[in-house]
C-alpha cells in the first residue's frame, strides 16, 4: 500500500485468486486521522470491475467515499505516449 507523505499504511488483508480480489488497508496520519480502504471485485485478462470504499476520521470529522471502477482492454499497446 502506498502512503502519502505524513501517513503510515498497512494491509489488513488482500486475496487475489481465480479472478477475484478482496482486500483492505488502514492508513494513519500524523495529525491523528485514520481511514480504512476496502476493495472487492473481479478481474480477467481483458476486464476489471471493482467496488472501492474508504471511510474514516479526519480533522474535520467523519468522511466516506465510494467508487465503482470498470476497465476494459481495447487493444494492443503501441508503446507510444499520447498527451
Amino acid at each position: 500500500v502506498d502512503a502519502d507523505e505524513g501517513q503510515t499504511c498497512s494491509e489488513n488483508h488482500i486475496t487475489s485468486a481465480n479472478g477475484r480480489i478482496d482486500g483492505s488497508a488502514t492508513c494513519r496520519n500524523e495529525d491523528g486521522g485514520e481511514h480504512t480502504m476496502q476493495v472487492h471485485g473481479t478481474y480477467g485478462s481483458n476486464r476489471v470491475e471493482m467496488d472501492m470504499t474508504m471511510s474514516g476520521q479526519s480533522p474535520m470529522g467523519p468522511m466516506s467515499q465510494q467508487m465503482h471502477l470498470v476497465t476494459e482492454r481495447i487493444g494492443e499497446c503501441s508503446g507510444q505516449r499520447t498527451n
